[in-house]
């Protein structure tokens, strides 16, 4: 597919094309790969203007910084993926991207133990998946939402 897309010089499903393989490539446990991948899909969704492609890009690059444990760059991407699905709102792809960022982004301030700062994005995230209806993860982000908070009460009394 990604060669069909190179020839047809078709940059937006060429970067989809990266992405997708990114992710698989990813799950068969090949993360430097991964990332080559998810970084190509990124250069090109830029070169295109493709903000959408661009969006989900970061995100997936700031999934693989989180799982390395380096949350500052993970926040990063976040932060500026998050930053085009707001300014592109109210698309629906960019808005249920946008509910997924801030959900990331809570567990990002979780894994780094700032459990005040992921309430705030993961309640974000829970609003905006009700908006959309998506009850399957409303009720997984109420789920981490009970777990945080919990953490957080923990901490507090030590």
């Amino acid at each position: 597919y990604a060669e069909l897309c190179k020839k047809s010089n078709d940059l937006k499903n060429l970067s989809n094309a990266y992405i997708n393989m990114g992710w698989i490539i990813q799950l068969l446990g090949d993360d430097e790969l991964a990332y080559k991948h998810y970084d190509r899909a990124l250069q090109i969704a830029q070169l295109g203007g493709y903000s959408f492609e661009t969006a989900k890009a970061y995100s997936l690059l700031a999934g693989w910084y989180t799982n390395k444990k380096d949350f500052s760059k993970a926040k990063d991407l976040l932060f500026k993926a998050i930053a085009i699905n707001e300014k592109n709102l109210p698309d629906e792809n960019h808005q249920y991207y946008l509910a997924a960022n801030y959900n990331q982004l809570g567990i990002v301030f979780e894994d780094e133990g700032n459990y005040s700062d992921a309430l705030k994005y993961l309640n974000l995230s829970l609003n905006l998946f009700k908006d959309i209806g998506d009850t399957k993860v409303v009720s997984e982000v109420k789920e981490r939402i009970d777990r945080v908070y919990g953490k957080q009460k923990i901490t507090e009394k030590f």
